[in-house]
């Protein structure tokens, strides 16, 4: 039955690839099975076929998808999802380039970036490599967490920056590369950057205090401070 459906649609052809379309892949590339399931409108249409082999220099980083849990705050479907687009890339992934093309999340394509530059830059084996880059990956979020909080930086402009290179506060001002993502006013706020995050401790709003009372004594205005500590 399945081959006479199967020969049906053949002789139709395929319709346009979309965005809904899953690309069926096999580590064994000579064991014939479906090639592609696409969707259209809730209902699947089968080609019979090969599945499209994984390229053996992206065969480690798969393996790797597979046993691995779903990044923290990612969904098990992203997670599918990413390893099949990593398993149907016709490419090693070698490069920023070849991350950049893969059509994943922001939080995968990061991991998956770092996975590379461990594997060429470092020329770690694939285990190693992985490890880091989720080690790497979580820094990284939690660092883009923490610029989220400073003034004029939202969390799009974050992500850029640890895009850019950024891994610590200090890189706002020293790495160039980072500086020039920022705008006039992120600009203004570097200087500061590691007091703003800081609680102010009672003697410091005291002092603050005082400083505003003697500047307004002439105006006859006075300031108190309110609230608990």
């Amino acid at each position: 039955m399945l081959a006479r459906c199967s020969a049906a649609f053949r002789s139709a052809g395929p319709p346009p690839a979309s965005r809904r379309s899953l690309a069926l892949w096999s580590l064994e590339p000579e064991k014939p099975v479906i090639a592609n399931l696409r969707v259209k409108r809730g209902r699947p249409r089968i080609y019979d076929g090969r599945a499209q082999p994984v390229h053996p220099d992206n065969t480690p980083l798969v393996r790797l998808l597979q046993k691995s849990d779903p990044i923290e705050g990612t969904s098990m479907a992203q997670h599918t999802y990413a390893i099949n687009t990593v398993a149907c890339y016709p490419k090693p992934i070698t490069s920023m380039d070849d991350v950049k093309q893969l059509r994943v999340g922001d939080t995968y394509k990061t991991q998956i970036a770092l996975y590379v530059r461990e594997r060429t830059q470092r020329e770690l084996d694939p285990v190693t490599a992985f490890r880091n880059s989720a080690k790497l990956s979580a820094k990284t979020r939690s660092l883009q967490e923490t610029l989220a909080k400073l003034p004029y930086i939202s969390v799009p402009l974050s992500k850029k920056l640890t895009a850019a290179g950024c891994q610590s506060l200090d890189d706002l001002a020293k790495d160039s590369a980072v500086r020039e993502r920022l705008t006039v006013q992120p600009r203004k706020m570097v200087p500061w950057v590691d007091h703003i995050l800081q609680p102010v401790t009672r003697e410091e709003a005291q002092r603050f205090e005082d400083l505003l009372n003697e500047y307004l004594q002439p105006s006859g205005w006075l300031v108190h401070m309110t609230g608990e500590w």
